[in-house]
Formats: C-alpha cells, sequence, structure tokens
C-alpha cells in the first residue's frame, strides 16, 4: 500500500520533469521498492497465519526480503518499459496468486498440524504460542492412542511439550519444511505484487 502510494505520487510528478521523467520515476520505484523489502525486516507479530519460530526461523522473513529485492531488480530491468505492461501486469496477478496460496496453505498446516502452548519470552513472562507436529506418530504414542484412546493434545502434554515422544522426528521435519516453503512464498510473492502493482502505477500515469 507505502509502495503504491509512493509510486502514484511519483509517477504524477514524472510528466513535470520533462527529460529527467524517467529518472524521476526509477527514483520512485526504488524508494517504493525500498519500503516494500522493509516489510520483511519487521517484527513478526502473533497472528494466527504467522507460523511458530520454532517451526519457521526468523531467517525465514530476512530471505524472503533478499528475494523480493532480487526479483524486483528483474523486474524493473526487463519490465519497466510502457510496451511491456500487459507482461507486468501478469507476473504482478500471478505473484498475488502465489502469494494467496502460500497464506491458505500456511493457515492450513498452522490449524490442522499446530497444537497450543506456552513459552516465556525474554522477560519470562508466560505467553501463549502453538507447536507445530507431524503426520506420523512414534510407536509408543500411536500404542497409547490405540489403548488409552487419549488425542494427541493428551500425549503432548504428558510429554511436556517434547515433539519427538509423539511424533516421527522426519513427519515433524516435513511439516516444518512445508510450512517454511509455503510462508516464505506468501512474504517473498506478495511483496512482489505490492512492488509490481506500484510499477504498474508508475507506468500507467
Amino acid at each position: 500500500m507505502f509502495g503504491d502510494t509512493a509510486l502514484a505520487a511519483i509517477g504524477g510528478l514524472a510528466t513535470k520533469y520533462g527529460s529527467l521523467a524517467d529518472t524521476v520515476k526509477g527514483v520512485g520505484f526504488l524508494l517504493a521498492a525500498i519500503l516494500t523489502i522493509s516489510l520483511g525486516w519487521m517484527k513478526r507479530s502473533g497472528s494466527s497465519w504467522v507460523p511458530p519460530e520454532e517451526a519457521v526461523p526468523k531467517a525465514t522473513t530476512r530471505f524472503a526480503s533478499l528475494i523480493t529485492a532480487v526479483l524486483l531488480a528483474f523486474i524493473y530491468v526487463f519490465l519497466h518499459q510502457p510496451e511491456r505492461i500487459p507482461i507486468l501486469a501478469i507476473v504482478t496477478f500471478l505473484s498475488l496468486v502465489i502469494s494467496l496460496t502460500g497464506l491458505l496453505f500456511t493457515t492450513y498446516v498452522i490449524k490442522a498440524y499446530g497444537f497450543p502452548a506456552t513459552r516465556r519470552n525474554w522477560r519470562g513472562k508466560e505467553i501463549h504460542t502453538i507447536k507445530l507436529g507431524g503426520i506420523e506418530f512414534t510407536h509408543d504414542a500411536a500404542e497409547a492412542i490405540k489403548i488409552r484412546n487419549v488425542d494427541a493434545d493428551h500425549l503432548l502434554q504428558e510429554a511436556q511439550g517434547d515433539l519427538n515422544l509423539v511424533f516421527t522426528k522426519i513427519s515433524v521435519a516435513k511439516i516444518h519444511l512445508s510450512v517454511t516453503a509455503s510462508f516464505l512464498a506468501l512474504q517473498s510473492f506478495g511483496s512482489l505484487a505490492l512492488g509490481g502493482a506500484g510499477l504498474l502505477f508508475s507506468l500507467a500515469s
């Protein structure tokens, strides 16, 4: 949103600068790109669609910013000409679709494989969070579910939150890897769609 507004304003002003119009628009796109990329460096909130840092490390968000910066550079170099607006529009739309898919898949994984838990922050205050489990139970956990007729939540409480006592390590790794990939796509292509929309505003003005 901030990037689109910035580029729309710069695009409107560029017509006043004659031969420097392209330079002004380029500067406007650069400023909007910086705003777009900086979104990935903001502190992660506790939204329901944000996976826990235990499953998706903070470095994922930083790497998403790197991906966005590189892809925005390619878009600006190859698609900033007015005659390539249709291609830019398609790329922007596809980026939006990929981002939405990442959001839906990330939300699904959190809801389907997430378990409520608590942890202490750096101040020592207890806060609510979630743990992402796996898709396969360990032998002991499977036997407990079958014989004692308990669910995974109960077993995880008995294990004091230790996922490896309830789920196999490989299944936990698969879930964590899949949500990392989807969250990376959500952030990278969401920011890319924002940057592409801003460039569209700039070229159309």
